[in-house]
């Protein structure tokens, strides 16, 4: 997802990112890949860990609200644009 967007919409979860969630920026493509539960999100299963994460697992963002706080970004900012 694009990376403020994906930010905008975390922030909107009130998600902090130093509670531990699996979040990667992409800076040089300017995405987020924000980790979720296995079969919960629309996707590729071409997509894998390319290193495992090792101890304790990490709390994982829920896809469904993540996509709702998304769609509800996208809405405002169409709205917006409208006016």
């Amino acid at each position: 997802m694009p990376m403020t967007a994906g930010l905008e919409a975390l922030d909107r979860m009130r998600l902090d990112l130093q509670s531990g969630h699996p979040v990667l920026a992409d800076h040089l493509r300017g995405e987020l890949y924000v980790l979720v539960p296995p079969r919960t999100a629309d996707g590729s299963e071409t997509a894998n860990w390319l290193s495992a994460p090792r101890g304790e697992r990490p709390p994982l963002v829920q896809a469904d609200r993540l996509a709702r706080h998304l769609q509800a970004l996208l809405d405002d900012r169409r709205e917006v644009a409208a006016r």
